[in-house]
């Protein structure tokens, strides 16, 4: 056992609860594959797993998709932010990717100060927003993340039942790749999250745009049957 086996057996828990970003993941597998000892811990501590998941468990209410869909919608309207709010987190964002990197810091200065201008005078004549509900359009200029498809094809699909969906937080890049995500709820079972493993790491998707600019953004995938919705 070399230097970098202890570090990598540390994490062999969290390995296998999907609880590491991508590039620990990547990290690991790499491992795996040329260390025979943390091979062998590595196949120990699978069984272990698989013995406790064959542990009988309470059974999974039948509407618990729609439960998840109605609590994440009542948990968006209960985080709502003011319209300044919103303005301000958006300017983070597109200053952050776009106008950081080159060094522009007096005009970023010099944009927010007209953008607090304008914000300040929408509030004074636009009306109280209504309730955010979960398929309110988003503001004009800004997109979401879009899936678009694997470069692995169909091998990439991930099987789970209709009453049991896979929901997954993606952070997706300004390239359209993942490069971080977070199970929500769903199987965890170990051939689903190989298979979601791999979905992560060939999926592409359309980025996030900011007044067309790409930049990071964060999206929300349910697998249902073999099927993906973003």
């Amino acid at each position: 056992m070399n230097d970098i086996c202890t570090p990598i057996r540390e994490r062999f828990s969290f390995y296998l609860d999907g609880d590491v970003n991508g590039l620990e993941m990547q990290q690991i597998s790499a491992h795996l594959d040329t260390c025979p000892n943390c091979r062998k811990e590595f196949a120990e501590w699978k069984s272990m797993q698989r013995a406790l998941m064959a542990v009988r468990s309470a059974p999974l209410p039948e509407n618990l998709a729609v439960r998840l869909r109605v609590a994440l919608s009542h948990e968006r309207s209960d985080a709502q932010r003011t319209l300044l709010q919103c303005f301000v987190d958006r300017w983070e964002l597109y200053r952050d990717n776009t106008l950081r990197p080159f060094g522009v810091q007096a005009a970023v200065a010099t944009v927010a100060v007209v953008l607090l201008v304008f914000t300040f005078s929408l509030l004074g004549a636009v009306a109280a927003p209504s309730s955010v509900e979960a398929n309110d359009t988003p503001l004009t200029g800004f997109s979401a993340p879009r899936y678009m498809y694997s470069v692995q094809g169909s091998a990439a699909d991930i099987e789970v039942a209709p009453d049991r969906p896979l929901l997954v937080e993606a952070q997706v890049n300004a390239q359209g790749r993942v490069y971080d995500y977070k199970v929500i709820s769903g199987p965890h079972d170990t051939d689903t999250e190989s298979r979601l493993r791999n979905q992560m790491v060939h999926a592409v998707f359309e980025p996030a745009h900011v007044f067309g600019l790409p930049v990071r953004g964060r999206v929300l995938l349910t697998y249902a049957g073999i099927s993906v919705h973003a």
